[in-house]
């Protein structure tokens, strides 16, 4: 048996139930998704089609970038982002971690990423049950599995669904360490509570409306 396949006990006959502790997450997930798109669906809506158009207008190319993530049991799932990078980034590459200023992103990109924009179309995820609001940042599968050779026990993250925000994240910022994710990441699942997770998705907001520096971006290509 593999270490991938260790982490992913549930492979082949669908994901474990929650434990107690993570019970509140689904309910948590769907009632603060709704709450934000009943009170700014107008502003959600009219930011979504601003963006989308943006990036036609750009290049003519799609609008979402669909990406293989390791979900919670080491289940593979379609991520949703707005595409920062040109068509076909790393054919030649393969999978890497992006750069501040990458050669390979678009002048739309550039600002989605600042921002943090990108990352809105995840709440599909959010609503699809392949990701929650707050939890481990989801790693490509070809990335982790560098990062499983150098860092043991990091796939132990994938024992809870990833989420769009995190302590992580909000302790660490995006360039984090694997071994300083790792143990960010445990500490929250160990603590993880509703309260925690409000805490969590307010500090990542304003994190967001704060554009970050040249050090603070190697999330994924």
């Amino acid at each position: 048996m593999t270490r991938r396949q260790a982490a992913n006990p549930c492979a082949g006959g669908g994901e474990r139930p929650a434990t107690g502790r993570e019970r509140y997450k689904r309910p948590f997930d769907l009632a603060l998704t709704a709450l934000a798109l009943v009170l700014a669906g107008p502003l959600w809506l009219a930011l979504g089609g601003t963006i989308a158009l943006a990036i036609r207008i750009e290049d003519g190319g799609p609008v979402l970038y669909r990406q293989a993530r390791l979900g919670r049991d080491g289940r593979v799932f379609r991520m949703l982002k707005f595409r920062t990078m040109v068509e076909g980034a790393e054919e030649r590459t393969g999978p890497v971690w992006a750069a501040w200023r990458d050669a390979r992103s678009t002048a739309v990109g550039r600002v989605l990423r600042r921002y943090h924009l990108d990352e809105l179309p995840q709440l599909v995820n959010v609503l699809r049950g392949e990701m929650s609001l707050v939890g481990p940042r989801p790693e490509r599968p070809a990335l982790a599995a560098r990062i499983d050779r150098t860092v043991p026990g990091f796939e132990s993250r994938l024992r809870v669904r990833p989420g769009i925000a995190g302590l992580a994240q909000w302790r660490g910022g995006y360039p984090v360490r694997a071994q300083h994710k790792l143990r960010y990441d445990n500490l929250y699942i160990a603590r993880m509570s509703p309260w925690l997770d409000l805490r969590l998705c307010a500090a990542c907001v304003c994190r967001t409306l704060r554009p970050h520096g040249p050090d603070a971006r190697r999330d994924d290509a």
